[in-house]
C-alpha cells in the first residue's frame, strides 16, 4: 500500500471530492455509497461520459481512484487511468510568514520530539499502566476482614518493585554511558542492552503490582493510599536546549517550515523527508507529520537556501526515494513554504482494475484479495 495515500490526512470532504456537474445516465450510472463493511467509508460515481471517481477511507488510510468504467454481462469494470509521472513531482505553491498558529504547531512538535527522544534513551518510560484483573466468578465471597487484609498485603510488593526498578534503571543508564565512553565495545553493548531490558521488565512489574494493589483496595471499599512514584533518572528528562532552541527563546515566534499537500485532492502528506539546506552549508532533515508539516528553528547566522524532498519509504520495507525534488528558497518572501505534490500523477493507484457485480440497483465489489464484501447502493 502506498505510504503517502495510507498516511494522508483528508482535509476536504468526500462529498466535495466526488462532486459532479453531470447527471448519472444509463442503467447503472449514478452515485453509490458502500454499505456492509465495518469501519469503511467509500463512494463511487459512475458518470454518463464513461468516467468514474472512487473514494475510500479506513482509519488513517484514504484512497482515491479515477478512470474509465464499462458494463458487460452484468458486471461493471473500473479501469484506473494514471498520468505519466514526468516532471518534478513537487512545486512551490505559496510562501507565507510565520504566524502564531504555526508557532503553536511548532511547539507541539518540539514537545512530541523531546518526548520521543526521552523514550528512546529510556524505553521504560513507555511502559503502560497495569491492567486490572477481571472479577472472579463463583466460589465463596471473601469476608470484609479478608478483603481489608488483602489490600494491606498488596502494598509491600509495590514498594519492593519500585525499589527494584530504581536500582535497575540506574544500572542500565550507567552501563549505556560506559559503552559510549569506550566507543561501543560489542560485548559491553550487549550487556547494556540486557540491562535496559531488565529495567523495562522492572517497570512492568511495578505497574502490575500497582494495578493489583488498586484492585485489592477497590474490592475492600478502601482508597488506595498516596504512593510515591518511582524516581526517574535525570538522563530520562527532556533534552537540554539546543542552540536552535536557545535562539527560539531569545527570538520567540520564529521558525522555518514546509507543508506538503495536494490542493486538487484536498490531501496532506506525511512520510516525506525534507532536508533544509542553509547558506553556510549546514543541512538538517525532518519528516513530515500526519498534517504534512516539517518545521525547525532558524540557524544562527545563516539563511535557508533550498529544501530537498523525497519519499521517506513505506513502513513495510518498500524502498525510499521513488520520487524526489528540490525547491529553491528566497528568504525575503517568507518563512513557510506551501509545496504541492501531484498525488494522482506520482503515487501508485489504489487499484488498476476492479469488478463489481450488478445486483438489482446495487453493485457488489470484488476487492483485490478476490473476495466480495459489502455492496454499493445508489443514492
Amino acid at each position: 500500500m502506498n505510504a503517502l495515500l495510507r498516511c494522508a490526512a483528508v482535509v476536504l470532504s468526500a462529498s466535495s471530492l466526488l462532486a459532479s456537474t453531470a447527471q448519472a445516465g444509463g442503467p447503472v450510472g449514478g452515485h453509490y455509497y458502500l454499505q456492509g463493511v465495518t469501519e469503511v467509508g467509500s463512494e463511487l460515481r459512475l458518470r454518463d461520459d464513461g468516467r468514474f471517481e472512487w473514494f475510500l477511507a479506513y482509519g488513517a488510510m484514504d484512497q482515491t481512484a479515477r478512470g474509465r468504467w464499462s458494463e458487460r454481462d452484468g458486471r461493471v469494470v473500473l479501469t484506473t487511468e494514471r498520468p505519466a509521472p514526468d516532471g518534478d513531482p513537487f512545486r512551490l505553491d505559496a510562501v507565507f510568514a510565520w504566524d502564531a498558529q504555526t508557532e503553536e504547531r511548532m511547539r507541539d512538535m518540539e514537545a512530541a520530539r523531546a518526548g520521543d527522544l526521552a523514550q528512546e534513551r529510556c524505553p521504560f518510560l513507555a511502559v503502560a499502566d497495569g491492567v486490572s484483573a477481571p472479577p472472579m466468578i463463583g466460589g465463596p465471597e471473601p469476608s470484609p476482614d479478608a478483603l481489608a487484609q488483602a489490600a494491606r498485603d498488596s502494598l509491600p510488593p509495590v514498594a519492593s518493585a519500585r525499589a527494584v526498578f530504581e536500582a535497575t534503571a540506574a544500572s542500565a543508564l550507567a552501563a549505556r554511558a560506559y559503552v559510549v565512553s569506550v566507543m561501543g565495545d560489542e560485548k559491553l553493548q550487549r550487556d547494556a542492552d540486557d540491562a535496559m531490558r531488565l529495567a523495562v521488565a522492572a517497570m512492568e512489574a511495578y505497574r502490575a503490582n500497582l494495578a493489583q494493589a488498586r484492585d485489592a483496595h477497590f474490592a475492600a471499599g478502601l482508597d488506595l493510599p498516596d504512593l510515591p512514584e518511582p524516581r526517574i533518572p535525570a538522563e530520562c528528562g527532556m533534552p537540554v536546549a539546543t542552540d536552535a532552541q536557545a535562539v527560539a527563546d531569545a527570538q520567540p515566534g520564529r521558525g522555518l517550515g514546509v507543508v506538503i499537500g495536494d490542493p486538487a485532492a484536498g490531501l496532506r502528506f506525511s512520510g516525506i523527508r525534507v532536508e533544509f539546506e542553509f547558506s553556510d552549508g549546514h543541512r538538517e532533515a525532518r519528516v513530515t507529520n500526519r498534517g504534512g508539516w516539517a518545521l525547525l528553528r532558524p540557524r544562527p547566522g545563516a539563511t535557508l537556501r533550498r529544501v530537498s524532498l523525497r519519499d521517506a519509504g513505506d513502513d513495510d520495507g518498500v524502498s525510499a526515494g521513488r520520487f524526489a525534488g528540490t525547491i529553491e528558497v528566497d528568504p525575503a518572501k517568507g518563512d513557510v513554504l506551501a509545496i504541492a505534490f501531484d498525488s494522482a500523477r506520482h503515487s501508485a493507484p489504489a487499484f488498476e482494475r476492479m469488478e463489481l457485480r450488478v445486483d438489482g440497483d446495487a453493485l457488489i465489489p470484488t476487492w483485490p484479495d478476490g473476495d466480495e464484501r459489502g455492496r454499493y447502493v445508489r443514492e
